[in-house]
Protein backbone atom coordinates (compact mmCIF):
# COMPACT_ATOMS: atom_id res chain seq x y z
CA UNK A 1 0.00 0.00 0.00
CA UNK A 2 2.85 2.93 0.80
CA UNK A 3 4.68 1.51 -2.32
CA UNK A 4 1.61 2.24 -4.40
CA UNK A 5 1.17 5.71 -2.97
CA UNK A 6 4.91 6.47 -3.36
CA UNK A 7 4.37 5.85 -6.88
CA UNK A 8 1.18 8.41 -7.31
CA UNK A 9 2.91 10.81 -5.90
CA UNK A 10 6.00 10.67 -8.23
CA UNK A 11 3.34 10.65 -11.34
CA UNK A 12 1.76 13.85 -9.76
CA UNK A 13 5.04 15.73 -9.35
CA UNK A 14 5.67 14.95 -13.19
CA UNK A 15 2.58 15.80 -14.78
CA UNK A 16 3.22 19.02 -17.62
CA UNK A 17 0.38 21.12 -19.44
CA UNK A 18 0.86 22.71 -22.76
CA UNK A 19 -1.12 25.99 -24.41
CA UNK A 20 -0.39 27.80 -27.10
CA UNK A 21 -0.47 31.62 -27.88
CA UNK A 22 -2.00 33.22 -30.84
CA UNK A 23 -1.06 36.51 -32.59
CA UNK A 24 -2.44 37.52 -35.58
CA UNK A 25 -1.46 40.85 -37.83
CA UNK A 26 -3.27 41.47 -41.21
CA UNK A 27 -2.72 43.33 -44.55
CA UNK A 28 -4.75 45.34 -46.91
CA UNK A 29 -4.02 45.94 -50.14
CA UNK A 30 -6.15 47.71 -52.65
CA UNK A 31 -5.89 47.96 -56.32
CA UNK A 32 -8.47 49.89 -58.93
CA UNK A 33 -8.61 50.37 -62.72
CA UNK A 34 -10.86 52.73 -64.17
CA UNK A 35 -13.04 52.37 -67.82
CA UNK A 36 -13.25 55.04 -70.04
CA UNK A 37 -16.13 56.40 -72.14
CA UNK A 38 -15.78 58.35 -75.12
CA UNK A 39 -18.11 61.16 -77.14
CA UNK A 40 -19.25 64.61 -76.37
CA UNK A 41 -20.75 63.44 -73.27
CA UNK A 42 -20.05 64.05 -69.48
CA UNK A 43 -19.09 60.55 -67.26
CA UNK A 44 -21.63 59.37 -64.27
CA UNK A 45 -21.22 61.41 -60.94
CA UNK A 46 -20.43 59.78 -58.98
CA UNK A 47 -18.42 57.04 -60.86
CA UNK A 48 -20.48 53.84 -60.09
CA UNK A 49 -17.61 51.82 -58.47
CA UNK A 50 -16.91 48.16 -57.80
CA UNK A 51 -15.57 46.13 -55.22
CA UNK A 52 -14.05 42.46 -54.87
CA UNK A 53 -12.17 41.10 -51.68
CA UNK A 54 -9.98 38.34 -52.16
CA UNK A 55 -8.60 37.00 -48.44
CA UNK A 56 -5.54 34.93 -47.67
CA UNK A 57 -4.21 33.27 -44.75
CA UNK A 58 -0.62 31.85 -43.67
CA UNK A 59 0.32 30.17 -40.54
CA UNK A 60 3.67 30.42 -38.19
CA UNK A 61 4.67 28.16 -35.05
CA UNK A 62 7.47 29.30 -32.90
CA UNK A 63 9.73 27.38 -31.24
CA UNK A 64 8.32 25.86 -28.16
CA UNK A 65 8.90 27.99 -24.94
CA UNK A 66 9.02 25.82 -21.37
CA UNK A 67 7.52 27.87 -18.48
CA UNK A 68 7.30 26.55 -14.35
CA UNK A 69 4.52 24.15 -13.78
CA UNK A 70 4.29 24.83 -10.41
CA UNK A 71 6.24 27.09 -7.83
CA UNK A 72 7.59 27.24 -4.52
CA UNK A 73 8.07 29.80 -1.43
CA UNK A 74 10.93 30.87 0.50
CA UNK A 75 10.62 33.46 2.84
CA UNK A 76 14.24 35.14 3.45
CA UNK A 77 15.18 37.24 6.21
CA UNK A 78 14.09 40.55 7.27
CA UNK A 79 15.03 43.66 5.68
CA UNK A 80 15.77 46.67 7.77
CA UNK A 81 15.79 50.17 6.71
CA UNK A 82 16.52 53.42 8.78
CA UNK A 83 14.66 56.74 7.83
CA UNK A 84 16.40 59.67 8.55
CA UNK A 85 14.25 62.62 7.66
CA UNK A 86 10.94 63.60 8.99
CA UNK A 87 8.08 65.52 7.00
CA UNK A 88 6.76 68.71 8.45
CA UNK A 89 3.56 69.90 6.82
CA UNK A 90 2.58 73.15 6.73
CA UNK A 91 -0.98 75.24 5.98
CA UNK A 92 -1.67 78.60 4.00
CA UNK A 93 -5.17 79.70 3.88
CA UNK A 94 -5.05 82.71 1.04
CA UNK A 95 -7.72 84.70 -0.10
CA UNK A 96 -7.84 85.76 -3.74
CA UNK A 97 -10.27 88.15 -5.19
CA UNK A 98 -11.65 87.77 -9.12
CA UNK A 99 -10.88 90.26 -11.77
CA UNK A 100 -13.69 91.04 -14.22
CA UNK A 101 -15.88 88.03 -15.38
CA UNK A 102 -17.42 88.48 -18.86
CA UNK A 103 -21.13 87.54 -19.43
CA UNK A 104 -21.15 85.96 -22.95
CA UNK A 105 -24.29 86.94 -24.67
CA UNK A 106 -24.46 84.98 -28.33
CA UNK A 107 -27.89 86.00 -30.41
CA UNK A 108 -28.93 84.17 -33.50
CA UNK A 109 -29.33 86.04 -36.45
CA UNK A 110 -30.59 84.06 -39.62
CA UNK A 111 -28.49 86.09 -43.07
CA UNK A 112 -31.50 84.49 -45.00
CA UNK A 113 -34.12 82.08 -45.82
CA UNK A 114 -33.59 80.46 -49.51
CA UNK A 115 -36.19 78.61 -51.35
CA UNK A 116 -36.35 76.47 -53.91
CA UNK A 117 -39.93 75.30 -55.83
CA UNK A 118 -40.04 71.31 -56.05
CA UNK A 119 -43.06 70.54 -58.85
CA UNK A 120 -45.04 67.70 -59.15
CA UNK A 121 -47.00 67.11 -62.24
CA UNK A 122 -50.38 65.79 -61.81
CA UNK A 123 -51.09 64.53 -65.42
CA UNK A 124 -48.45 61.50 -65.04
CA UNK A 125 -46.59 63.41 -67.46
CA UNK A 126 -42.62 63.61 -67.78
CA UNK A 127 -41.93 66.70 -69.48
CA UNK A 128 -38.61 66.92 -71.40
CA UNK A 129 -36.49 69.93 -70.33
CA UNK A 130 -34.65 72.68 -72.76
CA UNK A 131 -32.26 74.62 -71.16
CA UNK A 132 -31.35 78.01 -72.42
CA UNK A 133 -28.53 80.18 -70.84
CA UNK A 134 -28.50 83.50 -71.36
CA UNK A 135 -25.91 86.27 -70.43
CA UNK A 136 -21.53 85.75 -70.72
CA UNK A 137 -18.70 84.07 -68.46
CA UNK A 138 -15.69 84.85 -68.46
CA UNK A 139 -13.29 81.45 -67.47
CA UNK A 140 -11.35 81.36 -64.41
CA UNK A 141 -8.02 80.34 -63.90
CA UNK A 142 -7.37 76.44 -64.78
CA UNK A 143 -10.83 76.36 -65.46
CA UNK A 144 -11.49 73.17 -68.23
CA UNK A 145 -14.43 75.50 -70.89
CA UNK A 146 -15.02 71.88 -72.85
CA UNK A 147 -16.31 68.79 -72.36
CA UNK A 148 -13.68 65.96 -72.17
CA UNK A 149 -13.53 63.33 -75.10
CA UNK A 150 -13.17 60.68 -72.69
CA UNK A 151 -14.44 60.19 -69.12
CA UNK A 152 -14.87 57.59 -66.46
CA UNK A 153 -17.28 55.35 -66.56
CA UNK A 154 -16.77 52.68 -64.12
CA UNK A 155 -14.01 51.90 -61.66
CA UNK A 156 -12.89 48.39 -60.63
CA UNK A 157 -11.37 47.62 -56.90
CA UNK A 158 -9.97 44.54 -55.57
CA UNK A 159 -8.84 44.67 -51.84
CA UNK A 160 -6.40 41.82 -50.76
CA UNK A 161 -6.50 40.86 -47.77
CA UNK A 162 -3.78 38.84 -45.73
CA UNK A 163 -3.71 37.13 -42.72
CA UNK A 164 -0.68 36.48 -40.60
CA UNK A 165 -1.20 33.72 -37.90
CA UNK A 166 1.63 33.17 -35.68
CA UNK A 167 1.42 30.38 -32.68
CA UNK A 168 3.05 30.28 -29.87
CA UNK A 169 3.25 27.06 -28.20
CA UNK A 170 3.88 26.63 -24.53
CA UNK A 171 4.93 23.82 -22.07
CA UNK A 172 4.78 23.80 -18.23
CA UNK A 173 6.79 21.70 -16.83
CA UNK A 174 9.04 21.35 -13.28
CA UNK A 175 9.28 23.78 -10.45
CA UNK A 176 10.51 27.49 -10.08
CA UNK A 177 11.03 29.36 -6.40
CA UNK A 178 9.81 32.87 -5.38
CA UNK A 179 11.46 34.27 -2.79
CA UNK A 180 9.56 36.58 -0.03
CA UNK A 181 11.43 39.40 1.88
CA UNK A 182 10.22 40.75 4.68
CA UNK A 183 10.98 44.79 5.24
CA UNK A 184 10.81 46.61 8.19
CA UNK A 185 11.40 50.62 8.66
CA UNK A 186 13.22 51.83 11.54
CA UNK A 187 12.67 56.07 12.27
CA UNK A 188 15.60 57.39 13.49
CA UNK A 189 15.60 61.00 12.52
CA UNK A 190 18.27 63.41 12.08
CA UNK A 191 16.67 65.68 9.07
CA UNK A 192 13.02 67.79 8.69
CA UNK A 193 11.82 68.58 5.13
CA UNK A 194 8.95 70.95 4.89
CA UNK A 195 6.03 70.81 2.22
CA UNK A 196 3.37 74.11 2.16
CA UNK A 197 0.05 73.05 1.01
CA UNK A 198 -1.70 76.35 -0.18
CA UNK A 199 -5.72 76.63 -0.15
CA UNK A 200 -7.09 79.47 -2.33
CA UNK A 201 -10.58 80.66 -1.30
CA UNK A 202 -12.31 82.61 -4.28
CA UNK A 203 -14.26 85.99 -3.93
CA UNK A 204 -17.13 87.22 -6.34
CA UNK A 205 -16.23 89.08 -9.42
CA UNK A 206 -14.87 93.02 -8.74
CA UNK A 207 -17.09 93.64 -12.05
CA UNK A 208 -19.13 91.94 -14.89
CA UNK A 209 -19.05 93.07 -18.68
CA UNK A 210 -21.22 92.13 -20.98
CA UNK A 211 -19.55 90.16 -24.32
CA UNK A 212 -21.88 89.74 -27.80
CA UNK A 213 -20.90 86.88 -29.75
CA UNK A 214 -23.46 86.75 -33.53
CA UNK A 215 -24.33 82.88 -34.73
CA UNK A 216 -25.22 83.47 -38.14
CA UNK A 217 -27.69 80.68 -39.31
CA UNK A 218 -29.58 80.50 -42.64
CA UNK A 219 -33.32 78.73 -43.29
CA UNK A 220 -34.23 76.90 -45.95
CA UNK A 221 -37.46 75.14 -47.69
CA UNK A 222 -39.08 73.78 -50.31
CA UNK A 223 -42.16 75.14 -51.82
CA UNK A 224 -44.19 72.24 -53.80
CA UNK A 225 -46.21 73.12 -56.61
CA UNK A 226 -48.84 71.18 -57.87
CA UNK A 227 -49.39 71.66 -61.82
CA UNK A 228 -50.35 69.78 -65.08
CA UNK A 229 -47.31 69.55 -67.30
CA UNK A 230 -46.73 70.28 -70.49
CA UNK A 231 -44.70 67.44 -72.41
CA UNK A 232 -41.80 70.30 -72.93
CA UNK A 233 -40.46 72.74 -70.51
CA UNK A 234 -37.85 75.33 -71.46
CA UNK A 235 -35.62 76.97 -68.61
CA UNK A 236 -33.35 79.78 -68.65
CA UNK A 237 -30.35 80.52 -66.74
CA UNK A 238 -27.75 82.09 -66.39
CA UNK A 239 -24.63 81.76 -68.49
CA UNK A 240 -22.22 80.65 -65.11
CA UNK A 241 -24.39 77.70 -64.80
CA UNK A 242 -23.79 76.19 -68.37
CA UNK A 243 -22.48 72.72 -68.10
CA UNK A 244 -19.27 73.58 -69.65
CA UNK A 245 -19.01 77.06 -67.77
CA UNK A 246 -19.55 74.91 -63.69
CA UNK A 247 -16.29 75.17 -62.18
CA UNK A 248 -15.37 71.53 -61.99
CA UNK A 249 -11.35 70.63 -62.50
CA UNK A 250 -8.51 73.09 -61.95
CA UNK A 251 -5.78 71.94 -64.45
CA UNK A 252 -7.61 68.57 -65.21
CA UNK A 253 -8.10 67.51 -61.47
CA UNK A 254 -10.83 67.29 -59.74
CA UNK A 255 -11.48 70.07 -56.64
CA UNK A 256 -11.86 69.76 -52.93
CA UNK A 257 -13.43 72.32 -50.39
CA UNK A 258 -10.85 74.90 -48.73
CA UNK A 259 -11.18 77.53 -46.29
CA UNK A 260 -13.97 79.42 -45.85
CA UNK A 261 -14.53 83.60 -44.77
CA UNK A 262 -15.89 84.10 -41.00
CA UNK A 263 -19.93 83.95 -40.60
CA UNK A 264 -20.24 81.47 -43.78
CA UNK A 265 -23.28 79.12 -43.11
CA UNK A 266 -24.89 77.14 -45.79
CA UNK A 267 -27.93 75.54 -46.82
CA UNK A 268 -28.31 72.11 -48.18
CA UNK A 269 -31.17 70.57 -50.13
CA UNK A 270 -31.20 66.83 -51.53
CA UNK A 271 -34.45 67.81 -53.37
CA UNK A 272 -34.83 66.76 -57.31
CA UNK A 273 -33.44 68.26 -59.65
CA UNK A 274 -31.22 70.29 -57.26
CA UNK A 275 -29.16 67.56 -55.44
CA UNK A 276 -28.98 65.88 -59.06
CA UNK A 277 -27.60 68.32 -61.42
CA UNK A 278 -24.93 70.93 -60.73
CA UNK A 279 -26.33 73.63 -63.04
CA UNK A 280 -29.85 73.75 -61.39
CA UNK A 281 -27.91 74.15 -58.04
CA UNK A 282 -26.08 76.76 -59.53
CA UNK A 283 -29.34 78.09 -61.04
CA UNK A 284 -30.81 78.10 -57.55
CA UNK A 285 -28.19 80.11 -55.74
CA UNK A 286 -28.56 82.94 -58.15
CA UNK A 287 -32.46 82.82 -57.77
CA UNK A 288 -31.97 83.40 -54.33
CA UNK A 289 -31.05 86.87 -53.20
CA UNK A 290 -27.47 86.77 -51.15
CA UNK A 291 -26.13 83.22 -51.75
CA UNK A 292 -22.97 83.90 -52.47
CA UNK A 293 -21.66 80.51 -53.90
CA UNK A 294 -22.77 77.26 -55.18
CA UNK A 295 -21.57 73.92 -53.83
CA UNK A 296 -22.69 70.74 -55.74
CA UNK A 297 -21.35 67.38 -54.28
CA UNK A 298 -21.05 63.97 -56.18
CA UNK A 299 -23.30 62.80 -53.66
CA UNK A 300 -26.22 64.16 -54.72
CA UNK A 301 -26.11 67.50 -52.16
CA UNK A 302 -26.58 71.11 -53.23
CA UNK A 303 -25.20 73.59 -50.75
CA UNK A 304 -26.24 77.50 -50.93
CA UNK A 305 -23.50 79.75 -48.92
CA UNK A 306 -24.02 83.23 -47.24
CA UNK A 307 -22.05 85.14 -45.76
CA UNK A 308 -23.19 87.09 -42.60
CA UNK A 309 -22.18 90.99 -42.25
CA UNK A 310 -22.23 92.10 -38.83
CA UNK A 311 -25.73 93.26 -39.05
CA UNK A 312 -26.71 89.91 -40.07
CA UNK A 313 -27.14 90.67 -43.67
CA UNK A 314 -26.25 88.41 -46.92
CA UNK A 315 -22.33 90.15 -47.57
CA UNK A 316 -21.61 89.48 -51.17
CA UNK A 317 -18.08 89.08 -51.34
CA UNK A 318 -15.24 86.66 -50.83
CA UNK A 319 -17.37 83.30 -49.43
CA UNK A 320 -14.61 80.29 -49.72
CA UNK A 321 -11.53 78.77 -51.55
CA UNK A 322 -11.34 75.10 -53.38
CA UNK A 323 -8.26 73.20 -53.90
CA UNK A 324 -7.29 70.01 -56.35
CA UNK A 325 -6.20 66.84 -55.22
CA UNK A 326 -4.89 64.02 -57.42
CA UNK A 327 -7.00 61.63 -56.47
CA UNK A 328 -10.22 63.21 -58.17
CA UNK A 329 -10.67 62.77 -61.68
CA UNK A 330 -11.94 65.89 -63.29
CA UNK A 331 -15.67 66.63 -62.70
CA UNK A 332 -15.52 64.22 -59.91
CA UNK A 333 -15.20 65.93 -57.03
CA UNK A 334 -17.42 69.30 -55.84
CA UNK A 335 -18.67 71.61 -58.44
CA UNK A 336 -18.65 75.16 -57.81
CA UNK A 337 -20.25 78.08 -58.83
CA UNK A 338 -20.46 81.98 -57.97
CA UNK A 339 -23.18 83.88 -56.66
CA UNK A 340 -23.33 87.34 -55.68
CA UNK A 341 -19.81 86.60 -54.19
CA UNK A 342 -17.13 84.98 -54.94
CA UNK A 343 -15.03 81.39 -54.49
CA UNK A 344 -11.36 81.57 -55.64
CA UNK A 345 -8.74 78.49 -56.59
CA UNK A 346 -5.85 78.04 -53.59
Amino acid sequence: MMRALLLGVAAHAGLASAYTGTSVSTTSVVQCSTAYGSGNGVGPTPIPTSEVTKTTSSVFTQAAATAPAAYTRVTDSTVTTTQHTSLVVSVILATVTRGIATNWVKPITTIATATWPVTQCTNGVNPVTVTKYTGTYTPVPGQATTRPASYATQIFCTTSLTSFVYLFPTVSSGTSTIHETATNVVNDYTTTSTSTLTYLTLTTPSATVTSTTISYVEAGRAVPTNVACESTVTKTFDARCAPTNLISSHDGIGLVSGRYNANVSVVYTRDEPYGTDPTECCQLCLDNAGCGASMWGPYETCGLYYHGNQSGEPQCDFIFTYGSEEQYIAGQGIIVANGCGTVNYE
